[in-house]
Parts: structure tokens; C-alpha cells; sequence
């Protein structure tokens, strides 16, 4: 049963991804960071999150981005030279999140809640748990 609505939940989200790129396009017009690197909500990364070792670090809103910084300047302490994979899920976190940015790390837009843009991630992102 479990199986079944895991793939009717997959079916639905597959159909209404036309939709959900509408909304962030209008959304963008009020928030312009939400037009940034669309297509990395459906799984599609570039080569900066592959084949080298990255402490991953999520951190979806604004407020969760502030805090994080505590954790991001304690890992760069821990593990000097490992480069973050930062990881948001709203434009305003996103910003935010750019400026605790070094050289080499990197920032991409969480994947949505479908199976196979996780995938994308997970597999893109392999090598991130230097730490």
C-alpha cells in the first residue's frame, strides 16, 4: 500500500511541476532570488556540488540561515580547508546564506519533495560529508 502512494504521490507532483514552475516565476516578479537556479529544485545541479568532499549544511529560511553561521564557522575551525554545501529553501535564506560563502564552498536550492530530484542531489552530492 505504502509502494502504491508513494507512486500516486510521485505521478501528482511529476503533473503538476508546470504549476510549481508558474508560481516561482511569479513569485520571483516580488522576490527576485526566487528566479535564481530554478531548474536546481528539479534535481538539476551543475558540476560545482560533484567529486569533491564538501560538509553539507541545510538551512531552508532566513532565520535558520542566521543560526547556522554559528555551525558554519565551528566547522571551518574543525575541518580547515573542506569546502560547505549550503543548501536553502527560501530566497530570502538563500541571500543570506551568500554571505557566509568562501571560496570553493557552494550554494543550491534544496530539491523538491518528488523521489527523483532527491535522487539527483544525493547522487550529484555523494562526496558531501567530509565532516
Amino acid at each position: 500500500m505504502r509502494s502504491l502512494l508513494l507512486r500516486l504521490y510521485g505521478v501528482f507532483t511529476t503533473a503538476v511541476q508546470p504549476l510549481v514552475r508558474r508560481k516561482l516565476r511569479r513569485r520571483a516578479v516580488a522576490e527576485p532570488g526566487y528566479g535564481v537556479a530554478v531548474e536546481e529544485r528539479f534535481g538539476r545541479y551543475d558540476e560545482s556540488i560533484t567529486g569533491h568532499a564538501q560538509c553539507w549544511v541545510h538551512a531552508v529560511s532566513l532565520g535558520e540561515t542566521r543560526a547556522a553561521a554559528i555551525l558554519i564557522a565551528e566547522l571551518r575551525r574543525q575541518y580547515p580547508g573542506v569546502p560547505i554545501l549550503l543548501t536553502h529553501g527560501t530566497a530570502t535564506g538563500r541571500e543570506e546564506g551568500a554571505k557566509l560563502l568562501e571560496p570553493g564552498d557552494t550554494q543550491v536550492w534544496q530539491p523538491g519533495t518528488r523521489p527523483a530530484p532527491w535522487r539527483a542531489f544525493s547522487t550529484a552530492s555523494s562526496r558531501a560529508s567530509a565532516c
